[in-house]
């Protein structure tokens, strides 16, 4: 079973405390996302929904790209650039197209790529640029691209032969910094303003101040969805707090108990969101946390009981949701004290 209705079905049993569908194992199950030589530091990036996993993995010679998936794990960086000691795979749409970054060693400078299968396609945005930085891809192959050193630097959307600069909020000064893309063509990011950071939302090239909520001196946002929600933080006494906003208006997400400061970090179609809470009492620690209408939960106790890593592993943070539920997460492993490895946390077989 792959349905995203069933994604629904699933969670919200789960979260209410109701008995899980006949059809359903109850719960998530834990995939380790290691390299080849079996390594688990990896940085993960972007997450397709067919469970497709890119990102860089850490080598002595320096970061190489790749993708994972289903515990295959692919090495991308002689496809992309075999002399660099640099590349990085930072999105992948649901066509498997990639946007990626390298280091060009002869110019020093960093240059963005699409990789189509083994086909790459260098990314050019602005004439006289130096350094090129793609953020996210969709799929229509829209791209939200950072450019720096040429006649305008700053964040771009790239659809085609089409290159539009993203305009700041009127009145101010200060650049802006563009974080997702969602299947609409719509982008949010963030911007500094004279009164301190402010999350934003560009529609149609327009761009809209999403505003704070009582009490917050600044918002800061990470991730958006096809139906316009925006997920981030609000700055509230000097520590972060989960936020979405959502037709105009924008709220704080439930607390587990003893928080002092959350992250969310990914939100899919069905309004799922993932992130992380730093919990003080009774003792300090950091956890991964799904938030789903107004339940709250740690990730860890979603793990199916017959899980076998479930005794051992402690999910500290997740970073991404797909449509499916698959969720990627950094935990750690008793039995490797120290470690931190990144899991693939999935309701259903792939």
């Amino acid at each position: 079973m792959k349905s995203p209705i069933g994604l629904f079905v699933v969670l919200t049993s789960l979260l209410c405390g109701l008995g899980a569908p006949a059809w359903a194992d109850p719960g998530y199950r834990l995939v380790p996302v290691t390299d080849d030589a079996g390594a688990s530091d990896l940085l993960v990036i972007d997450l397709n929904r067919r469970g497709e996993v890119v990102g860089a993995s850490f080598t002595d010679s320096g970061l190489r790209a790749f993708r994972w998936r289903a515990g295959q794990f692919t090495d991308l960086h002689d496809v992309i650039d075999s002399t660099s000691n640099f590349t990085e795979a930072v999105g992948i749409n649901d066509r498997s197209t990639i946007a990626a970054v390298r280091n060009n060693i002869i110019t020093e400078s960093f240059e963005g790529v699409l990789l189509r299968g083994s086909q790459l396609t260098p990314l050019t945005v602005v004439a006289g640029e130096t350094q090129v930085f793609p953020l996210d891809i969709n799929n229509r192959e829209q791209i939200i691209v950072d450019s720096l050193g040429g006649a305008q630097s700053g964040s771009f959307l790239v659809d085609g032969d089409n290159v539009q600069f993203l305009e700041g909020l009127p009145g101010e000064t200060d650049s802006t910094h563009a974080i997702a893309i969602n299947e609409r063509g719509n982008i949010a990011g963030n911007t500094r303003t004279a009164a301190g950071s402010r999350a934003v939302l560009w529609e149609d090239g327009a761009i809209m101040d999403l505003g704070l909520v009582p009490g917050a001196t600044a918002s800061f946002v990470y991730a958006l969805n096809d139906r316009q929600q925006v997920v981030g933080v609000a700055s509230i006494g000097g520590a972060s707090q989960a936020m979405r906003w959502q037709d105009g208006e924008m709220t704080l997400l439930p607390q587990l108990q003893g928080q002092a400061a959350s992250t969310p970090a990914g939100i899919n179609n069905w309004g799922v969101i993932v992130g992380n809470t730093i919990i003080l009492q009774p003792e300090f620690r950091s956890t991964a946390t799904l938030w789903l209408g107004s339940h709250v939960v740690e990730l860890d106790s979603l793990v199916r009981a017959d899980d076998p890593l479930k005794p051992f592993v402690h999910l500290e943070s997740a970073e991404l949701i797909n449509d499916r539920g698959d969720i990627v997460v950094a935990g750690v492993d008793s039995r490797t004290p120290g470690v931190r490895a990144t899991y693939f946390m999935t309701l259903f077989d792939n």
